[in-house]
């Protein structure tokens, strides 16, 4: 029954939690609360992905792999690009800049022509528009940084991990090596009783002579 349905495929499943992961990170700043909102998503996603891997699809063969590939790459090019995407829009489709810089900008009237009326804009002060972009420039740089100082020094898998597998490394070693002294000794052995039958009708044959 299992053998009649279609096979996983995961390519699917990566695309999808990469556009979510996109949709998170990019638009951060924008809407922070679809972080809080992925993990409800997730949660009804993980118990849907059991029913497909269970009941619709054939049950995948296991492979041992050190990571996901090339999917790694790109989750890390995504969080490159949010730090880009993310301080464009604090600092240009937002007041937020405004607000922690005020000394930069001034308010400004302007005619709002999509919902009728007047509205209030904030534009760069005379003469401070290039220290504007040059916020927006460093903080991009010190968003890059961090993330690569995070990248750096928080290690792929906890020591707790580590240990258990330079524990589980040692006993294979050692396994192999009380397998291998115990195939020297059964050869030793064997040549030893070889070599005593050898001797013993040598000894035979020079009695009957």
């Amino acid at each position: 029954e299992e053998v009649a349905m279609d096979v996983y495929e995961q390519f699917d499943d990566y695309v999808e939690m990469c556009i979510e992961f996109s949709y998170i990170t990019l638009m951060a700043s924008a809407f922070p609360l679809a972080a809080p909102l992925s993990v409800v998503c997730n949660l009804v996603e993980m118990k849907s992905d059991l029913f497909k891997l269970a009941h619709v699809h054939r049950r995948p063969d296991p492979i041992r792999v050190r990571s996901i590939g090339t999917w790694a790459t790109v989750l890390g090019a995504i969080v490159w690009l949010a730090t880009v995407t993310n301080v464009l829009i604090w600092g240009l489709t937002t007041e937020q800049m405004m607000q922690m810089f005020p000394w930069l900008f001034r308010h400004t009237r302007s005619e709002d022509y999509t919902f009728g009326g007047e509205d209030h804009a904030h534009v760069a002060r005379p003469g401070q528009g290039r220290f504007v972009v040059f916020y927006i420039a460093l903080s991009i740089h010190v968003l890059q940084l961090l993330n690569k100082c995070l990248y750096t020094f928080i290690p792929d898998m906890s020591e707790k991990t580590g240990n258990e597998l330079a524990r589980r490394r040692f006993v294979l070693q050692q396994q192999g090596a009380w397998r291998f002294s115990e195939a020297a000794a059964a050869a030793t052995a064997a040549a030893v009783r070889k070599n005593e039958d050898m001797v013993a009708q040598a000894a035979q044959q020079h009695t009957v002579r």
